[in-house]
């Protein structure tokens, strides 16, 4: 669901108040850790979990259905260990 434009100010401590129906759209709540990023001459503001999707879905999307990241991280460091 795509929200239309909001407003809001800074206060004077450059603080910036999210609007409760996007917060309630978004799933944020007091306490949820955002990354704020300058793009162009904006701000993107992304929680912290909203990103660690993204960069775990970008990830998938390059590794085969069939292919364990951890086991052959495993297999790896067996073969590591055992050439020590």
């Amino acid at each position: 669901m795509v929200m239309g434009r909001k407003e809001s100010r800074l206060d004077r401590f450059g603080r910036l108040l999210i609007p409760a129906q996007i917060r309630k759209q978004l799933g944020l709540t007091p306490g949820t850790v955002m990354l704020l990023r300058v793009e162009d001459n904006g701000i993107r503001l992304i929680s912290i979990e909203a990103a660690r999707r993204q960069a775990q879905e970008m990830v998938l999307r390059h590794i085969p259905p069939n292919v364990s990241l951890v086991e052959d991280l495993f297999a790896e460091r067996k073969l590591d260990s055992q050439r020590e």
